[in-house]
């Protein structure tokens, strides 16, 4: 039986149930599809933060595993170290909408001046054809990069998240792209560390609209 509370909660109709307002609102549509509009939507990682220490070495220029805490090893870059990796837009992901970059990283002593770290990230996008005619193809890349200041005094180990590139445009992405992508560290206008930085991963934050998607390859 319908009760008044659920008729304040939302609106009910034999299509679908809605529940916030007209902007922002989570609908159940009639097959049971769960969908964010508005203000409704959530953020992920996509799929998961990428371990660098699982990502690809480059053929040269090889970040090195070094001792982070007790018997962990993680990668340490020197400048032009590079690796290499891909991650998967989920079916989860709000088609169209911006995302943004940022790196998870960790200092390596500590120093009685500031310091300056640079990371680079080069990455290209292209949606994907599940069937013929093919027409999405990769078509360059961009790489935006950030120098980052570390006081003077921080503490060793310092886990620290910095935003490499912010908003970056959606338009047209579909669920089911790929984001290749190469993270190096790069020179610093500033002076560097005494001791190589760690890098222990590359996220990228999406928006979500929907609980996975409505078929295999289209939401």
């Amino acid at each position: 039986m319908l009760k008044e509370s659920d008729i304040i909660a939302g609106y009910i109709s034999a299509q679908k149930a809605e529940f916030g307002n007209n902007v922002n609102k989570t609908q159940i549509e009639s097959d049971g599809t769960i969908k964010f509009i508005g203000n409704a939507t959530i953020w992920n990682d996509l799929p998961n933060t990428t371990p660098l220490v699982t990502a690809k070495p480059g053929s040269g220029n090889n970040p090195s595993l070094t001792v982070l805490v007790g018997g962990i090893t993680q990668y340490t870059f020197d400048v032009n170290d590079y690796v290499v990796g891909a991650s998967e837009f989920m079916h989860e992901y709000k088609e169209g909408s911006n995302f943004d970059i940022h790196v998870h990283w960790v200092t390596n002593g500590s120093e009685g001046s500031d310091k300056y770290v640079k990371w680079e990230l080069e990455y290209s996008i292209c949606n994907a054809d599940a069937t013929a005619p093919y027409g999405y193809a990769f078509s360059g890349s961009t790489s935006p990069s950030l120098e980052i200041l570390i006081p003077a005094s921080t503490p060793d180990r310092s886990h620290i998240i910095s935003v490499i590139d912010a908003n970056v445009s959606g338009t047209g992405l579909l669920i089911g792209s790929y984001i290749i992508w190469k993270f190096r560290r790069i020179a610093a206008a500033g002076t560097a560390p005494a001791a190589n930085p760690f890098a222990l991963a590359i996220g990228f934050h999406y928006e979500q609209d929907t609980v996975g998607s409505r078929t295999r390859i289209e939401k």
